[in-house]
């Protein structure tokens, strides 16, 4: 049997430049879901959510997130295409 947890999280940078929210289902080894990201763009606030997905051992979370396809209108060019995420225990 397979156990998935969910996961929910906020993020965000100092200084507050970037935001968001990461949310999804985490297994043994692995984890798929969503990330949003928040920031500025050309006409104000810009908003994406994308897929976010990756492997998991028991030191290092490596995500890879995508952007959403489609036309983001004044915030197109905010967001990068795609993102590696690493997180490492210490």
């Amino acid at each position: 049997m397979r156990v998935l947890r969910r996961i929910q999280v906020a993020w965000g940078t100092v200084p507050s430049e970037w935001a968001g929210a990461i949310s999804g289902y985490a297994g043994v080894d692995s984890f798929s879901g969503l990330m949003s990201f928040e920031g500025s763009g050309p006409a104000g606030r810009c908003t994406a959510t994308g897929a976010l997905a990756g492997r998991v051992d028991e030191k290092t979370m490596t995500f890879e997130w995508t952007a959403p396809g489609g036309n983001l209108g004044t915030c197109a060019g905010v967001f990068p295409q795609s993102a590696v995420v690493r997180l490492r225990r210490q």
